[in-house]
């Protein structure tokens, strides 16, 4: 896979990690799911733990997975719809971890 810009979603949990390749992304992606579940097993009140557990991404974000998800099952490429903002910009807006 080419190296660029990645951005990689978690839409289940509004989490979201950028990076330089699709590995770095979905190291990053995956050590802030583990460590958000890690949290949330840690908080003692069973309420705040499901509202926790329950906080999915925007519905855009959201849309745009399924819309991309079909498209590959149909052989399509979705390409995001404005171009791609410099890496600056993205690595300040982005959250590092939980």
């Amino acid at each position: 896979m080419p190296d660029g810009i990645w951005v990689a979603h978690c839409v289940d949990l509004s989490l979201a990690a950028q990076g330089d390749s699709y590995g770095e992304v979905r190291r990053k992606l995956h050590d802030q799911v583990v460590d958000y579940c890690k949290y949330v097993n840690s908080i003692d009140d069973a309420e705040f733990r499901r509202q926790l557990m329950r906080r999915p991404a925007p519905l855009g974000t959201r849309a745009f997975y399924w819309v991309a998800l079909l498209g590959h099952h149909l052989g399509m490429r979705v390409k995001p719809s404005a171009p791609v903002p410099p890496k600056s910009w993205i690595e300040k807006s982005l959250p590092q971890s939980c």
